[in-house]
């Protein structure tokens, strides 16, 4: 019996090991051929046929600039700025602290060493989805334990218009961020019900915060619902685990979020546009769109997230506890988002719109669409398999559609892209333009367009997120790189990038220069006229000002004093940082010692 019993243990060995060097492998091979193909057309689209490039989407200009400061700003030994000192007209908007950027680290990198073109944003597209379908994979592994449906569930999910959407026609660098992190979170928080384990959850709602506030707003509201609902599944242990996550999660991204609480509560802002709260829509047109497969509209649930939800009323009964919770969550997500609720539609009385509410956060009711896109992907991919997959050939058969379906998107792009209108990118007409061109489209095919649209001033009357409301009747002048003084007067100001400006005084002497840098009531600077210290001011409008400039050329540095609440928000990140890896390394050292004890057992 000894015998039998270590030579089955020898060969359950033989099949793990197997299942660890050999799947695993073939799989993460498969995913790099995966990633490539997701771009391949696009990419060999614009090398052949120089005349297809890039539709400039609704947010390119702002997300990429976003990107192009952070690089620029490492490239200058500045690997935490929270000014825009080399974007958005480089006038010191707070963007960058309350705009999330952490996980755009490995893309403003990559632009650090590989020139930003055309070609190399379809690359790193491409790179992108490689990493979406890896955390896929082994975040839904996680909690299912069977390969093939983590596997199905990874093409399905990453290969879905909705992430094409986020890529090429909105162009928000961080929503796709947050669609790629989202299952850490979600399969995260399964596996603390299932296994009191928060580990997962915790770096997933972490890399979900640095990728996408408003995201993790809903997932988080979404996880309290779904927790209340659970609460039979909840013990001791797990609610533990629950709020220790919760402390360690507040701990790590305090780095973000203490600064920037600092900020709004001692400054007037403007605020990010709510755009009326426009976009809900019926069941019908949600089903029959989804099942068009359109990019154009993906901000509606895909085609294979329509055809998940009809199979989860069938095969209702035959569901387990947490496919079913998927699909409640889902259900009432996507409820949500529908005309049900009063958003803010034409006919609807003003007073009871959620325009009024702190929900105009969302911009979009079909926000809410992201974790049922995700869910229902994971119902389907868990019925392929389990229920319907006769012969083992049908889901390879799906496999295949959801990647002919994903080169179909690639083809929607590129005409959408065509469609769009092909402007001359000239500084006088892009500036002025810009509002018409950001709500419609426009068509980048050539790499000195895209060096503008990543360089070019940024309107305040336009993108006006976070700047000082007593800034706003200056906007003029800081959109265009202008300084002011005797009310009309101006020097033009440019930016050297990374707090360095120069001009030109043309008077003999001119007294209290308004400089197109705005300030903040908790952040001071410091100011060096051609290498040496000079006083400065706050002005009435928020803006910088230099009490007195003789005639001449001069070379102005600007240096941030940061109160001390950033400097104690990065010792609490690191402390959070520390506390987790310390506690992976102490769950990995307890799981050690119990294999090795079993081991002994069964010698």
């Amino acid at each position: 019996m000894r015998y039998i019993h270590g030579h089955g243990y020898a060969h359950m060995r033989e099949i793990i090991l197997h299942k660890r060097y050999i799947l695993n492998p073939l799989i993460i091979v498969s995913f790099i051929l995966i990633a490539f193909i997701s771009g391949s057309y696009l990419f060999y689209s614009h090398i052949i046929f120089s005349g297809n490039g890039i539709d400039g989407g609704y947010d390119m200009m702002f997300h990429f600039q976003r990107i192009m400061d952070l690089t620029k700003a490492i490239k200058g030994q500045n690997f935490f700025p929270s000014l825009t000192f080399n974007s958005m007209s480089c006038n010191a908007n707070a963007m960058m602290q309350l705009y999330p950027y952490f996980t755009l680290y490995p893309i403003a990198m990559f632009f650090l060493y590989m020139k930003p073109t055309i070609s190399s944003i379809y690359l790193v597209f491409m790179i992108l989805m490689f990493v979406a379908l890896l955390v896929s994979y082994f975040s839904s592994l996680s909690i299912t334990k069977n390969r093939l449906i983590s596997y199905t569930f990874s093409i399905l999910y990453c290969l879905s218009s909705m992430m094409m959407f986020y890529a090429f026609e909105a162009v928000d660098i961080g929503a796709l961020m947050a669609m790629i992190f989202l299952p850490i979170s979600i399969f995260g928080y399964v596996n603390l019900l299932k296994n009191d384990s928060w580990i997962q959850l915790t770096i997933g709602m972490i890399l979900l915060t640095f990728s996408h506030v408003l995201t993790t707003l809903i997932l988080t509201v979404t996880l309290i619902i779904w927790t209340l609902c659970s609460y039979k599944q909840m013990n001791i242990h797990k609610w533990i685990n629950l709020f220790k996550s919760g402390f360690f999660i507040l701990l790590t991204t305090a780095i973000w979020w203490l600064p920037s609480l600092d900020l709004i509560l001692k400054n007037q802002l403007e605020y990010p546009n709510s755009f009326g709260l426009t976009g809900a829509t019926d069941i019908v047109h949600l089903v029959t769109i989804g099942l068009h497969n359109s990019v154009d509209m993906a901000d509606i649930i895909s085609f294979f997230a329509v055809i998940g939800l009809l199979l989860l009323i069938i095969f209702w009964k035959r569901l387990d506890r947490y496919v079913k919770q998927f699909a409640i969550v889902s259900i009432i997500s996507l409820g949500l988002t529908t005309n049900i609720l009063p958003w803010g539609e034409p006919g609807v009385a003003s007073w009871i719109v959620l325009t009024k509410t702190p929900l105009s956060i969302l911009q979009f009711p079909w926000r809410l669409d992201m974790i049922p896109e995700l869910c229902l992907s994971y119902i389907l991919a868990f019925i392929l398999v389990r229920f319907i997959n006769f012969h083992k050939l049908l889901v390879p058969s799906i496999i295949i559609i959801a990647i002919i379906f994903q080169i179909s998107n690639q083809l929607q792009v590129i005409h959408e892209a065509r469609a769009s209108k092909v402007i001359p990118i000239r500084s006088s007409v892009f500036y002025h333009d810009r509002l018409r061109y950001t709500k419609t489209r426009y068509y980048i095919n050539k790499n000195k367009q895209l060096k503008y649209v990543l360089n070019s001033p940024t309107s305040v009357s336009t993108i006006y997120d976070y700047y000082p409301v007593a800034a706003m009747p200056m906007n003029l002048f800081t959109s265009n790189g202008f300084g002011s003084y005797k009310g009309t007067k101006i020097v033009k100001i440019e930016s050297l990038d990374n707090g360095l400006y120069k001009f030109k005084i043309n008077p003999k002497i001119i007294y209290g220069l308004n400089l197109p840098i705005v300030e903040y009531n908790t952040l001071k600077y410091k100011t060096y006229l051609d290498g040496k210290p000079i006083k400065n001011f706050m002005g009435q409008d928020h803006l910088l000002v230099i009490p007195a400039l003789m005639h001449g050329f001069h070379h102005l540095y600007v240096k941030v004093i940061y109160p001390h609440v950033f400097y104690v928000s990065r010792i609490v990140t690191l402390l959070g940082v520390v506390s987790i890896i310390s506690n992976i390394l102490m769950i990995k050292f307890k799981l050690c010692i119990i294999k090795f004890r079993n081991r002994k057992k069964r010698r």
